[in-house]
C-alpha cells in the first residue's frame, strides 16, 4: 500500500506545483482542504482557505515561476494521509518544506491539510 500512497501524493503535488507553474492561483488554492494550516517562516500563520487565498493571490503579483522539489520525501502516516518534505527553488526564491500533510479524500483526491515551508532567500528583481 505504502508505494501506492507515495505516487499518488507525489502526482497531487506535481500537479501543484504545474499549476503554479502556470501562474494557476485558482489551481493552487483548489489543493487545500477548506481548514487548511499554512505555515510560512518567516511570514506568519495562515488558518483557512481564505487566509491562504490572500498569501498566494498577494505572492502572485511578484510573478513567481520555474517552481521545483529537489530531496523529496514522502513518510506515508496510513492509507489516507501522508506528509512531503522537500527542499524547493523558483525564480526569485528558494527554501525548503517542513511539512505537507496531504490527505486523501473519499473522492479519491489528495488535499493539503497543513503546508509548513521556510523562505530562506527572496529576490523579487529576478522576476523582472
Amino acid at each position: 500500500m505504502s508505494p501506492i500512497v507515495i505516487e499518488e501524493v507525489l502526482n497531487a503535488s506535481r500537479e501543484w506545483i504545474a499549476c503554479f507553474n502556470r501562474g494557476d492561483v485558482e489551481g493552487c488554492l483548489s489543493g487545500y482542504l477548506p481548514d487548511a494550516v499554512m505555515r510560512v517562516d518567516p511570514v506568519g500563520e495562515f488558518k483557512g482557505a481564505g487566509a491562504i487565498a490572500l498569501f498566494w493571490r498577494d505572492f502572485a503579483n511578484l510573478n513567481p515561476s520555474q517552481l521545483e522539489y529537489l530531496d523529496v520525501n514522502v513518510k506515508v502516516i496510513d492509507a489516507k494521509s501522508a506528509v512531503l518534505s522537500a527542499n524547493w527553488r523558483m525564480n526569485i526564491a528558494s527554501g525548503f518544506i517542513s511539512k505537507e500533510l496531504w490527505v486523501k479524500q473519499d473522492s479519491g483526491e489528495w488535499k493539503l491539510a497543513q503546508d509548513d515551508f521556510s523562505v530562506l532567500s527572496l529576490n523579487p528583481q529576478q522576476s523582472a
